[in-house]
């Protein structure tokens, strides 16, 4: 363990509390990190130093109306209170789990003003839950440390489960087990004996025993993502493979190879820490480094200019401040139609890798690292550190033009074993 890890510290010497921690680490880390121009919305862009009691008020009053409509227009009907499923996945599973005979309906902690979707909530509750959520938006490190902070969650977390005890609740199904609300709900779903469920969002770019190991299964693409999981000690049981419905029945036949239309993707860096990442060392002019290291390459091959897209959590515009604009300019589309555009993509460990594919265009996973550790002091996982044959993975510059040179392609076999062909969760209906 790291000895000079403020983090670290206060888990040891002033919160102890294991699930108060756990709770709240998400959010702490982003009262340290989660500043800078290099964000697109960062904390300091949300202080209240200005702060006005009228438009204070004027918000109050709107909230508060909103959240009584909600209540009024969207609590779940007398048809909808068997066997309820909560569920805020990425995309929508509401028809393939009403199919399978239950109620999707939403957390509370994902009601914000809208009415649009049933939620299983009270007034008092919603209420309590916007004030939590504004909280942790607005606290600093020291609110969020604070025993009246964490006693109010405790007597929250009480009033959920009393609450929740009342309902036929067959399950939860959330995209991440790390931030405040997630957590929190699968805690209580512990106690209650009630199946909690991760439907992981793509490839993952960390893996470790305790982060996505919270929930009782884990829900992945494919049989690849699952084999890394259990290689970092993942219990095997708890992890079914569902693919995914938007990319059912892949046929792409060859992938675009063309330095004519190049994407770049940034290697930025979070906002906030997962509890469960270690020996990260976050220098944001690294972000930098990054770029400069690609467009030395390219230009060795004679590339005029790029396209760059930052993580949308990024600024581009502060990008804009320390690169050549002359060689690299923004990508102002959507990512689906960026990649139909682009010939060729290059990147850092994502996601992207394997929707740039299914568009039918080849990606470079370019990771500049030494002794398996990237420009952030990061562990890279499967499969960016260049251990699955097929994806291709450039460790540094020279590699980077080799791989480029030779038109080294991904091989389109893998993408099935990365993402199952046929999307299925019918398992849900044994388990749930």
């Amino acid at each position: 363990m790291n000895n000079f890890s403020l983090m670290n510290f206060i888990e040891k010497e002033i919160i102890k509390d294991e699930e108060s921690m756990d709770m709240i680490y998400f959010d702490l880390s982003k009262s340290l990190f989660y500043y800078g121009d290099n964000f697109r919305y960062p904390r300091d862009k949300r202080s209240s130093d200005n702060f006005n009691i009228r438009i204070f008020l004027y918000q109050f009053m709107i909230n508060n109306f909103l959240l009584k409509l909600k209540i009024f227009t969207n609590s779940i009907t007398g048809k909808q209170k068997d066997k309820i499923v909560l569920s805020n996945t990425y995309f929508d599973l509401t028809n393939d789990i009403v199919k399978l005979g239950f109620n999707v309906i939403s957390p509370i902690w994902t009601s914000s003003g809208s009415i649009r979707s049933s939620i299983l909530a009270n007034y008092a509750l919603l209420k309590q839950t916007e004030k939590i959520k504004r909280f942790l938006n607005r606290a600093n490190f020291n609110q969020l440390i604070s025993n009246t902070f964490l006693n109010y969650t405790k007597l929250y977390q009480r009033k959920l489960k009393n609450f929740y005890s009342k309902y036929d609740i067959r399950g939860l199904i959330v995209p991440y087990d790390v931030p405040f609300f997630e957590n929190l709900h699968i805690k209580i779903f512990r106690d209650l004996k009630i199946p909690s469920f991760i439907f992981l969002h793509g490839l993952p770019g960390r893996y470790n025993k305790l982060d996505d190991n919270r929930t009782d299964y884990l829900i992945v693409w494919g049989d690849l993502i699952k084999q890394f999981y259990m290689k970092y000690g993942i219990e095997e049981k708890k992890i079914i493979v569902a693919g995914h419905p938007y990319y059912n029945n892949f046929n792409q036949k060859n992938l675009r190879f063309d330095l004519k239309n190049i994407l770049i993707l940034t290697k930025g860096i979070p906002g906030a820490l997962q509890r469960g990442k270690k020996g990260y060392t976050y220098r944001k002019y690294n972000a930098l480094l990054y770029l400069y290291k690609i467009e030395k390459v390219l230009k060795d091959l004679n590339v005029k200019n790029v396209r760059f897209r930052p993580h949308p959590s990024e600024n581009p515009r502060w990008y804009l401040k320390y690169i050549n604009i002359n060689f690299y300019r923004i990508d102002n589309e959507s990512l689906v139609d960026s990649l139909k555009n682009s010939t060729l993509v290059i990147g850092p460990s994502s996601t992207v890798l394997l929707e740039a594919v299914y568009y039918g265009v080849n990606y470079i996973v370019f990771e500049p690292s030494e002794n398996n550790k990237n420009i952030h002091n990061e562990e890279i996982v499967p499969p960016f550190e260049g251990s699955i044959e097929g994806v291709p993975v450039a460790k540094n510059e020279e590699e980077l033009k080799t791989i480029l040179k030779n038109e080294e392609i991904f091989d389109i076999n893998l993408f099935n074993k990365f993402i199952k062909p046929k999307f299925d969760i019918s398992f849900l209906k044994d388990l749930i």
